[in-house]
């Protein structure tokens, strides 16, 4: 592991900071299709007493040069489908040598409805859509994973399994809002968990000074088992010229923290 992290930029490092804990809406991935260079999945709540059946989806970008817009559609679950745009429809330019991700709002997915996940790549006319999910009963609100085209800048992981299906992690991607360091520009982070208990946070530094500073609140999130994996969402942090920003992730289980290199 240690020499997986050390390939991957990873610095180890031991303490989280004392912060207040947010704990943001988790979610499951699920079932995902591609055209064109164009990725796109649905992913939802796990509805309980308080938490909504909501879904959304996100949109990957895989071919450089053009753009690839995602929505979420929704149709009765009775009766012949009729399929209608339920989410506001958010567009993922393509930049070459940057995997893109975008994400949409959340859209009801509860008892009578069914909803999918569908993508469009420019100058294109078709729309390619996942299968569809119908989720149960549910209550209470969900903390909204929608953001704008962002792009995959460093990652950090703890792996406390060495098996090929990499179960008993927690890991991230720190994802910025610009193609380059720029005023204005955020980055936040995209979690997920496998089995494990975890933390995240986000730091930023000068880039000609050595401490970093924690801006985020400590994310917390854990799935329930090794077949389930799911995924957390932060909030925007700024960034911009002059400035370094990373992520560190923290394994509950084995309490081993690895924070990414600085971007």
């Amino acid at each position: 592991m240690a020499a997986t992290a050390a390939a991957a930029g990873l610095a180890f490092t031991g303490a989280v900071p004392a912060l207040a804990a947010a704990s943001p809406t988790t979610f499951v991935g699920g079932p995902q299709i591609s055209h064109a260079g164009c990725e796109v999945g649905l992913f939802y709540t796990r509805p309980s007493v308080s938490t909504p059946p909501d879904a959304a989806a996100e949109i990957d970008s895989t071919a450089p040069g053009h753009t690839c817009t995602g929505f979420v559609e929704r149709s009765p679950a009775s009766g012949t489908a009729k399929w209608t745009v339920a989410s506001a429809k958010v567009a993922l330019p393509s930049v070459r040598g940057l995997s893109g991700v975008a994400n949409t709002g959340l859209v009801y997915d509860g008892p009578g409805y069914k909803a999918r996940a569908c993508v469009q790549a420019a100058g294109s006319s078709t729309v390619t859509c996942t299968s569809a999910v119908s989720l149960g009963k549910g209550s209470g609100t969900a903390t909204s994973p929608a953001f704008p085209a962002s792009y995959m800048r460093r990652t950090a992981f703890v792996i406390r399994s060495s098996s090929p299906t990499l179960t008993d992690l927690c890991a991230g991607v720190l994802n910025s809002s610009a193609t380059t360091k720029k005023a204005g520009v955020t980055v936040r982070a995209l979690l997920v968990s496998q089995a494990d208990p975890c933390t995240a946070w986000i730091q930023t530094r000068p880039a000609s000074g050595k401490t970093w500073t924690t801006v985020s609140p400590v994310v917390s999130w854990h799935s329930p088992n090794g077949k389930t994996a799911l995924l957390a969402f932060s909030a925007a942090y700024a960034d911009g010229p002059g400035h370094l920003a990373r992520l560190c992730v923290k394994d509950g289980t084995n309490k081993q923290t690895n924070c990414s290199a600085g971007w």
